[in-house]
């Protein structure tokens, strides 16, 4: 048995320098050719909603994986790849640029 605990917000998250060297994203397939962080507990692909409601898939390339969104968070700061982060990890990256 189980229940949800709570709602929570997650990020689309990469290193600064690791951003910087690619082309800027304008919509989420753009993403596909970029490297992974892969979380172990989340199903693949990653789904993407837009303000307006249109979901879009990235599969992406997973060049690491990890069961731990601390991992996760460790390898976006050093700058190895793209990951979707928890708001609180991600909130705290944007806290060291600050």
């Amino acid at each position: 048995m189980s229940r949800k605990l709570a709602d929570g917000r997650r990020y689309l998250v990469a290193g600064t320098d690791y951003a910087r060297a690619r082309r800027t994203p304008r919509r989420p397939s753009d993403l596909e050719d970029w490297d992974w962080i892969r979380y172990q507990q989340r199903a693949d692909p990653t789904e993407f909603t837009s303000p307006k409601g249109k979901t879009e898939k990235v599969t992406g390339r997973a060049q690491i994986e990890a069961d731990s969104v601390d991992v996760l968070y460790h390898f976006a700061t050093q700058n190895i790849g793209v990951t979707i982060l928890p708001s609180f990890l991600a909130e705290r990256g944007v806290a060291l640029k600050s």
